[in-house]
């Protein structure tokens, strides 16, 4: 027996199955888990009351912490960074010149969703993730992309939040 439920207000269509939630808002689909999914609820609901339909750089941060966070939890085998495991903590590290995997993974999946979702110039989307030039966030977009094709969690990561 299949377990479906479906809302749709205007331009917000939530759509739960089992235990996946499937979220479109304004044509952008999303994927997340019911469980520990209401940061990421609350930060995509935060879209619709936008009176313009375009994201922010905000925003697309805010989406890009709240899953990492909640849905795929990449901070979990991170025993030195206890402070990445707060919405706080891991938005300093994002912007941290940290080079550690894990956070490596945040910042290019932020930089191919604000790239995709906004009309941010390179420039700003470098300089909203630490102060970084145009050419590392064409780098962090390049990255994400080759590693969508190969890499199984990019390749889940670009699903889920439609990149």
């Amino acid at each position: 027996m299949e377990n479906r439920r479906t809302i749709n207000t205007g331009n917000l269509v939530v759509t739960r199955y089992d235990e996946k939630i499937f979220i479109k808002i304004n044509e952008q689909r999303f994927k997340l888990s019911v469980v520990d999914s209401m940061d990421l609820i609350g930060a995509l609901i935060k879209l619709v009351d936008r009176k313009n339909d375009e994201m922010n750089l905000q925003d697309c941060f805010d989406i890009t912490i709240s899953y990492f966070l909640k849905d795929f939890d990449v901070v979990s085998k991170m025993k030195t960074f206890k402070a990445a495991k707060t919405t706080h903590g891991l938005s300093k590290l994002v912007r941290s010149p940290t080079r550690v995997r894990e956070i490596v993974m945040v910042r290019q999946t932020f930089c191919a969703m604000a790239k995709k979702n906004t009309n941010s110039s390179l420039k700003a989307i470098g300089s909203y993730i630490g102060g970084r030039d145009h050419s590392t966030a064409i780098h962090a977009i390049q990255a994400f992309s080759d590693l969508s094709e190969t890499d199984a969690k990019f390749k889940r990561i670009k699903e889920d939040l439609s990149i």
